[in-house]
């Protein structure tokens, strides 16, 4: 029998983790934090075959640009120690 296991990986704030430059080394953009001013390039990076931005129906249209999402993400939390993603 096949025992299930999931882990869940939390991006902190407090660690110093970015939600923007996890999802940029994901899917292997170019993403700008905008609260640091960092670019994360990650174009060159290898094996990404393909990225999907999955979001409910009645989301706003910017919700489906990874560039867009991911700062706005970002800057909705704005305590020192926040939680801004999870993988």
């Amino acid at each position: 029998m096949a025992i299930y296991h999931s882990r869940v990986k939390v991006f902190s704030r407090s660690r110093g983790d970015s939600a923007v430059a996890a999802a940029a080394y994901r899917a292997g953009l170019l993403l700008i934090d905008h609260l640091t001013g960092q670019r994360h390039d990650y174009r060159r990076r290898g094996g990404v075959v393909e990225t999907i931005c999955l979001v409910p129906q009645d989301a706003p249209d910017w919700a489906l640009i990874p560039g867009e999402l991911w700062p706005k993400a970002e800057a909705a939390e704005n305590r020192k120690n926040s939680v801004v993603a999870r993988e």
